[in-house]
């Protein structure tokens, strides 16, 4: 498990040394995908309302050419099974060729055909309470994600969860910090805001 404690601290480190939140998960996608050795990485963002499931960030070795059936929207009424697991926090997993003994295996068999994909796994992301999206990976071989790697696509899940939950509190800072200006320059007190040293560091409109 050393490698994977590394990349989750080099993951952390990225979040605390990134303020802003694309250039965070430009970042963190994409070390992700390269370490893990796999062949797409990708962040979806769910809409309730649609149904659908966004790309929001995708890293790739493919080239455009194999790059063959990647969905960029992902349409919740078409994999109703599948939706069903994601939307309940469940992980999600396909092989193709699988044996379809249930509606999920057989929905994750016709996308892998599709997209000409060998297997794929999908960790979802929670945020406040709610499915917020999933972490996204494949390979385009036989290989199977094994638990150690399994263990980094849910710690890269968790990760971005503390990313999104920072990004709400920076968002009700600025909003906070721009209502007591409005407040401020609207009052029609005069108000004389001084230092210590009775220096003059602000003056409302009313002064």
């Amino acid at each position: 498990y050393l490698l994977q404690d590394r990349i989750v601290n080099e993951c952390l480190e990225t979040l605390v040394l990134n303020i802003d939140f694309e250039t965070t998960l430009g970042e963190i996608i994409p070390h992700l995908g390269r370490e893990l050795g796999v062949c797409c990485c990708a962040l979806y963002r769910y809409e309730k309302t649609a149904r659908q499931l966004v790309c929001i960030r995708k890293w790739t070795t493919l080239t455009p050419e194999e790059d063959v059936g990647f969905l960029e929207v992902i349409d919740g009424h078409n994999y109703p099974a599948s939706f069903h697991v994601l939307c309940n926090f469940g992980e999600l997993s396909g092989r193709k060729g699988s044996p379809e003994d249930d509606p999920e295996t057989r929905e994750t068999n016709a996308y892998l055909a599709q997209r000409n994909a060998q297997n794929f796994t999908s960790v979802p992301i929670r945020f406040q309470g709610e499915y917020w999206g999933n972490v996204y990976m494949e390979f385009d071989d036989e290989i199977d994600f094994d638990e150690a790697e399994m263990r980094m696509v849910r710690s890269t899940a968790r990760i971005i969860e503390i990313l999104l939950e920072r990004e709400q509190i920076q968002s009700q800072l600025v909003r906070s910090e721009a209502e007591k200006n409005m407040i401020w320059e609207m009052l029609t007190i005069p108000l004389l805001l001084t230092d210590l040293d009775h220096k003059v560091i602000r003056v409302n409109p009313a002064m």
